[in-house]
C-alpha cells in the first residue's frame, strides 16, 4: 500500500483514528471510490481526498471487502490495519451518511462566522445580443435595471454586506447589454470606499479592448467566464446573433485576447453535444495556437442541459473529459485537473450558503440560486425588513440514494431533492470525472517521482 495523495488534515482529525474490534465484521466505507487501471489499484476516501495504491495481492482481500463483509480477526494485514484506523475500512453496522452529517455540522461550527453578505450575484438584465437555441432562460421576461433600482441595489450592498471585501457576480442574459449599469453600480461603490473585487459570466462578444481596461480598473474584473459553443461553424451558427456581422466568432477570440493581456483570468465554458462536440478539438487547437495556453486561461467543459439526461449522455461525457485531457497534457490549463473541485464540501452552492451569496434580479427581487427564477424570490432589496438566510431545501436531508453515493462529500444533500442541477445520469457523469482525475493525480505523482531521483 502507498499513499499517493494525503487527505485534508483537518477532517482526517475530525474523523480521528480507531482500532479495529476482532469480534466485528468489516466492509469498505461508502466513501471508498475504487478505481483500476491497467497497472495499479486505487482507492480515493472521498471523505479527505487521500488516494492510496494497492499492489495485486493486496488488491484482492480489499476485493472481498467491496463485495462481502470480513470479520475483524481476519484483518491482520498492516495496510488493511491501517484502513481501518483512518476508517476507509468500518464495521457492517456503521452509519456512513451520520458521519458525514457530523463532520458537515463540525466544519460548519469551527469556521468563522461572517456577518454579512460575501457575494452578491447581480443580472444588470435578462436581456442578451444571442439567440442560443438551447439557453435555459428561453421565454423568461427581458428587464433591464433602472436608475431608481440601481441606487436601491448601492444602498441594499451598503447596508447588508461583509465587513471584508465582497465579490460581485455579473450575470445575466448578457450582462454586458447593460454595462452602463455595471458602471454605475461600481462607480457609486468605490465612491463609497467600499472594497470589492467582480467576476463575470458573459458570451464576451461585447467587449472592447476600451471596455476591458474600464472593466479591470472601475470593475475590478478578476475574472471571466466566457461561454463557447465549439469551432467557428458550429459556434456561429448556435449563437445566432443578432447582428452576425458585428458579433461572432473573431470578435469573441478577440475580447479573450483582450481581457488575457489585461490579467485577467479567462475560463472558457466550452458547451456541447452530440452535434458540435466533434468541432470541439478544432476550437481548442485554435486557442492553443492563437494564446500559447498563458496562466491566466483554463478551458472546461459543459454538457447542454437538454442532452444530459440522453441515454448516450454518458458515453458523450466520457469523449468530452479524454479531449481535455488531452489538450491538459498539451499543457493547457483546466479547471479538472489534476483534481478538479473534488474536495469535502460544506455548501456546493448559493443555495445553502447560510445567506453569505444572494442573487439580484432586475427588478431587485431576492434569490438564493440564479438558476430559480420565478416564486422562489424570497424578498425585494426595497423591503424594510429582510431575513437573508439558505434556500429552505438546505434543511432537507439527502435523499436515501444519496446518502449511499461515495460523491456526497463533494456534492450537496438537496442536490436531489430540488435542485435544478439534478440529472439522472449525475453519478455515472462524477464516474467518468473522478476516473479522468484520478489517472492525472497518478500521472503527476510517478512524474516528480521519477524526477526527484533523477
Amino acid at each position: 500500500m502507498k499513499i499517493i495523495k494525503n487527505g485534508n488534515p483537518n477532517i482526517s482529525k475530525l474523523i480521528g483514528e480507531k482500532s479495529i474490534n476482532r469480534e466485528l465484521f468489516y466492509r469498505l466505507s461508502a466513501f471508498a471510490y475504487v478505481f483500476s487501471n491497467v497497472e495499479r489499484h486505487f482507492i480515493q476516501y472521498t471523505l479527505t481526498g487521500m488516494v492510496v495504491e494497492f499492489w495485486d495481492d493486496e488488491w484482492h482481500l480489499i476485493s472481498q471487502l467491496k463485495e462481502h463483509k470480513v470479520r475483524g480477526d481476519e484483518l491482520q494485514e498492516k495496510y488493511l490495519l491501517d484502513l481501518a484506523s483512518k476508517q476507509i475500512i468500518v464495521e457492517c453496522d456503521f452509519d456512513d451518511y451520520k458521519q458525514y452529517e457530523w463532520i458537515v455540522y463540525m466544519l460548519k461550527t469551527i469556521v468563522k462566522k461572517n456577518n454579512g453578505v460575501k457575494t452578491y450575484t447581480i443580472l444588470p438584465t435578462t436581456g442578451c445580443n444571442a439567440r442560443c437555441a438551447y439557453c435555459y432562460e428561453e421565454g423568461m421576461q427581458i428587464e433591464t435595471m433602472n436608475v431608481e433600482t440601481t441606487n436601491n441595489v448601492i444602498d441594499f450592498i451598503d447596508k447588508t454586506k461583509h465587513s471584508d471585501e465582497i465579490s460581485i457576480i455579473w450575470f445575466g442574459g448578457e450582462p454586458l447589454t447593460a454595462e452602463h449599469v455595471i458602471s454605475y453600480i461600481c462607480a457609486r461603490l468605490n465612491e463609497k470606499n467600499i472594497k470589492f473585487h467582480s467576476k463575470i459570466v458573459t458570451n464576451a462578444s461585447l467587449f472592447t479592448e476600451e471596455l476591458v481596461v474600464e472593466a479591470k480598473n472601475l470593475w475590478h474584473l478578476k475574472s471571466a467566464q466566457v461561454s463557447v459553443d465549439g469551432n467557428r461553424r458550429d459556434y456561429e451558427r448556435i449563437k445566432r446573433y443578432r447582428n452576425p456581422n458585428k458579433y461572432n466568432y473573431e470578435t469573441m477570440m478577440s475580447a479573450i485576447s483582450y481581457l488575457l493581456n489585461e490579467g485577467i483570468d479567462v475560463a472558457i465554458r466550452c458547451n456541447y453535444d452530440s452535434k458540435n462536440l466533434n468541432g470541439m478539438r478544432e476550437f481548442l487547437e485554435d486557442v492553443e495556437s492563437r494564446f500559447k495556453n498563458p496562466p491566466n486561461l483554463s478551458v472546461y467543459f459543459s454538457m447542454y442541459f437538454q442532452e444530459r439526461d440522453n441515454e448516450h449522455s454518458v458515453d458523450l461525457h466520457k469523449k468530452s473529459m479524454e479531449l481535455l485531457q488531452y489538450f491538459y497534457k498539451r499543457g493547457m490549463k483546466s479547471d479538472v485537473f489534476p483534481e478538479k473541485v473534488y474536495r469535502f464540501k460544506t455548501n456546493l452552492c448559493m443555495a445553502n450558503s447560510d445567506g453569505r451569496g444572494i442573487v439580484i434580479a432586475p427588478n431587485g427581487d431576492l434569490y438564493n440560486c440564479e438558476h430559480l427564477p420565478g416564486n422562489s424570490s424570497f424578498g425585494n432589496i426595497c423591503d424594510k425588513e429582510i431575513n437573508i438566510k439558505s434556500d429552505l431545501r438546505a434543511y432537507i436531508s439527502a435523499d436515501e440514494k444519496c446518502r449511499k453515493c461515495c460523491f456526497l462529500p463533494y456534492c450537496t444533500p438537496f442536490f436531489k431533492n430540488g435542485c435544478p442541477d439534478w440529472f439522472k445520469y449525475c453519478y455515472e457523469f462524477k464516474c467518468a470525472e473522478m476516473d479522468c482525475m484520478l489517472e492525472q493525480v497518478i500521472q503527476d505523482y510517478y512524474k516528480a517521482s521519477t524526477q526527484e531521483h533523477s
